[in-house]
């Protein structure tokens, strides 16, 4: 009987000596960043948007709305903000109303700063006129005492 033959091979690859493009791209769209994106397509599902250095993006369609509630068209430039980056599946998730909340909770944020600060200038405004007023004494008590018991009399 013969022994089998021992297939001897050796697998090369370029790919395996190149650096992965998506570690990269990890630091530069992080979940949470604002990127310019052109709306390449729409459909019913959502909307494809090139990024920058050649990427795409997907926008699902409650995403997708603008500010006057239309919904983006092909060709448009708008600001998005990354919700998902998935660097072993390759996919990028943004969303356009997100960065539309975002502009609106800082607004909101700086009008209530503002408000606190004014309070917080009455408040000092206040404090300084009670320094300013004489308080009460007893002695002043004891004589408006003597006053009402004349009064009755």
């Amino acid at each position: 009987m013969r022994a089998p033959k021992i297939k001897r091979q050796i697998s090369l690859g370029h790919k395996q000596i190149l650096e992965n493009p998506w570690d990269t791209f990890e630091a530069i769209f992080p979940v949470g960043s604002y990127h310019e994106a052109v709306v390449l397509k729409r459909d019913d599902k959502g909307a494809t948007f090139q990024m920058p250095h050649g990427l795409e993006a997907f926008g699902p369609a409650k995403h997708i709305r603008k500010e006057d509630n239309s919904v983006v068209e092909p060709g448009e430039t708008l600001t998005v903000k990354v919700i998902e980056f998935n660097k072993d599946d390759r996919r990028i998730l943004v969303s356009h109303s997100r960065y539309l909340e975002d502009l609106k909770n800082k607004a909101e944020a700086v009008v209530r700063a503002e408000r606190a600060k004014e309070e917080g200038e009455n408040q000092s405004a206040i404090a300084d006129v009670q320094k300013k007023v004489e308080k009460e004494t007893l002695g002043d008590l004891a004589a408006l005492a003597a006053l009402k018991s004349q009064l009755e009399k």
